[in-house]
């Protein structure tokens, strides 16, 4: 449990403070090689949630059409 409260109070504020957020469209063409895969992590863990959110909404739909159909 130590290493679960180590992990989200210590590790996760400190990789999302040393994240190179670029500002601008020209900040995001400057990025180089390394800090896209400093990035990436972050950025597959949105597409993960964005895509689960898409599936949890047509279920939700597809559920509300069986329950009036």
């Amino acid at each position: 449990m130590r290493e679960v409260e180590r992990v989200l109070k210590r590790d996760v504020p400190r990789y999302l403070k040393g994240l190179p957020i670029p500002r601008d469209y020209a900040a995001i063409q400057s990025l180089t090689l390394r800090e896209w895969l400093y990035l990436l992590p972050l950025l597959l863990v949105v597409a993960g949630l964005a895509r689960i959110s898409f599936y949890f909404i047509l279920l939700l739909i597809f559920l509300m059409f069986l329950i009036n159909a």
